[in-house]
């Protein structure tokens, strides 16, 4: 099962009115554990906590929020040229 068909699953399983991916991806989980791990084209490693995570998350969603994006709304971030290893950039 790839990453696609999991989120499948959990969007299936929850309605719209009931899913809250804060509590789904950073809220169940012990803030000190590795959430996040990267490493990019020159091989440095960098790790993000489920609390470094959830911080990033509600900061984001503050911010959304003073631009007037609510609950519902639809967004889409996309990371910076290059940011993924990609050696563009």
């Amino acid at each position: 099962m790839d990453a696609e068909d999991i989120l499948r699953a959990i969007l299936e399983r929850h309605s719209s009115d009931d899913l809250d991916l804060w509590e789904l991806l950073c809220g169940r989980h012990d803030g000190a554990a590795v959430a996040l791990r990267y490493r990019d084209t020159q091989d440095v490693q960098t790790d993000t906590t489920f609390a470094e995570l959830s911080h990033q998350s509600l900061e984001l969603a503050g911010a959304l929020a003073g631009i007037g994006v609510s609950r519902g709304d639809r967004v889409i971030r996309q990371p910076e040229r290059g940011r993924f290893g990609d050696g563009a950039g």
